[in-house]
């Protein structure tokens, strides 16, 4: 039952790693309790393949760069974390006001402000 609940588990799109990786936690200790232990190698690569497509530039270079056969779990975790943090996180927008001074002959000033988003 665990064993089928680890091979099918997938990241959603709309979660962030570490409830992924929650669930994925539960599902480990749940086979490790009842005697089914469950390689490190093999959770390095569930994870990676779990992983929705906006990891794919950082799967893609954990793959070339280490050797996932002693890639340890948490190393991958706080690689991936990393990643989401810098790179997937909603980004801050910010607004920017500009004042133009346009002085005319006749004394008169025009200001305009433009703001930017």
């Amino acid at each position: 039952m665990h064993t089928l609940q680890f091979e099918t588990l997938m990241m959603d799109e709309n979660e962030t790693f570490s409830e992924f990786y929650a669930k994925l936690c539960v599902i480990v200790d749940a086979c490790s309790n009842l005697g089914e232990k469950i390689q490190e190698d093999r959770v390095v690569k569930k994870i990676l393949r779990s992983l929705p497509q906006r990891f794919q530039p950082k799967i893609t270079a954990i793959e070339e760069i280490r050797d996932l056969n002693t890639l340890k779990v948490q190393e991958l975790i706080g690689s991936i974390q990393t990643y989401e943090m810098k790179h997937l996180a909603p980004k801050k927008s910010k607004n920017v006001a500009f004042k133009v001074v346009n002085e005319e002959d006749d004394g008169h000033s025009n200001e305009v402000a433009v703001m930017r988003n």
